[in-house]
């Protein structure tokens, strides 16, 4: 028996790389800055999808943007309304948002949790975004999104710059086939992204300083070798 479990314990250690290899990020294709990978998720046979670009802002430029619920319509590819539920704290958000989807689909919602994370030493920032499906009843001809995962890395480069990635994975729910999905699945996060870069710019943003985000300094910057 102990012979049989390093055996399998070897198998598993053999195939771990050769999986990892397999679900790298490739990228599919680069609009203007803006570089669009995929992968195929552990989960589901919809594909994940990430975009990464160089904003020219300061960490709380960016933050002001990704938290200010109100404005996504402004931003966020297909999203026509939103609604701050709760914010226990600086760090976490609940909203609601609700999603145009094309005649004949159903329009989609959703409620999510956010939750920021920043390292204190190299000042990198993590945003994870979860659904939470029954949080509220579902609404009457919309499709709850049945899951939703979003994750945001920001790594500042400098003091005004810093690489943003988007990383989506999700679920639309309803009778919408994968492969139909995975055509179109950088459809959304590519424009949501270009219309972010856009609300960087606004002075109301740009002019934002939040107490709770630290701003990279010389010893960051060193410890992520810029």
């Amino acid at each position: 028996m102990k012979h049989k479990s390093l055996f399998f314990a070897f198998v598993l250690l053999a195939m771990t790389p050769a999986f990892s290899q397999q679900n790298e990020w490739k990228l599919k294709k680069q609009v203007d800055d803006l570089k669009v990978y995929v992968r195929k998720s552990e989960s589901s046979t919809i594909k994940e999808i990430k975009v990464a670009y160089t904003a020219e802002a300061s960490l709380s430029n960016i933050i002001a943007v990704l938290r200010d619920v109100s404005a996504f319509p402004e931003w966020i590819y297909a999203c026509a309304e939103t609604k701050l539920l709760e914010r226990p704290s600086d760090m976490e958000t609940v909203y609601y948002s609700k999603m145009d989807f094309p005649f004949p689909m159903s329009d989609r919602d959703f409620v999510a949790k956010s939750k920021l994370t920043q390292n204190s030493d190299t000042k990198e920032i993590h945003i994870l975004v979860n659904g939470l499906p029954n949080h509220i009843p579902a609404k009457e001809n919309i499709v709850r999104l049945p899951s939703l995962r979003i994750n945001w890395h920001i790594t500042p480069v400098s003091l005004k710059k810093a690489i943003v990635e988007y990383h989506l994975v999700s679920d639309p729910g309803g009778w919408i086939p994968d492969w139909a999905v995975n055509m179109a699945i950088d459809k959304g996060p590519v424009n949501s992204m270009k219309k972010f870069k856009e609300m960087l710019a606004k002075e109301k943003y740009k002019s934002t300083k939040l107490a709770f985000i630290k701003e990279t300094d010389a010893a960051a910057l060193r410890l992520l070798g810029k």
